[in-house]
């Protein structure tokens, strides 16, 4: 049975866009919100930080969080 997980992702790049975070987490389950963190302040993003709410099925969930660190560093690679 799927259940809803709202997950901290860190270490993005400044300029990862919430449809980026949305594309990379869309194979594990369905995202119903994306949140990329501002600065107090402004309304500029303060990267590296958002939050990601999924809903997956325990399996997927547990096979996002093993690979969300290689998902995060090929955001790297391609800025």
């Amino acid at each position: 049975m799927a259940s809803e997980t709202r997950l901290y992702v860190g270490g993005l790049p400044e300029a990862v866009t919430i449809a980026e975070l949305t594309q990379r987490f869309t194979p594990f389950g369905a995202v119903t919100n994306a949140q990329l963190i501002a600065a107090r302040g402004t309304a500029l993003p303060r990267p590296p930080l958002a939050f990601v709410t999924l809903v997956a099925t325990p399996p997927k969930l547990q096979r996002c969080l093993k690979t969300v660190r290689t998902r995060i560093a090929s955001f790297r690679q391609r800025r």
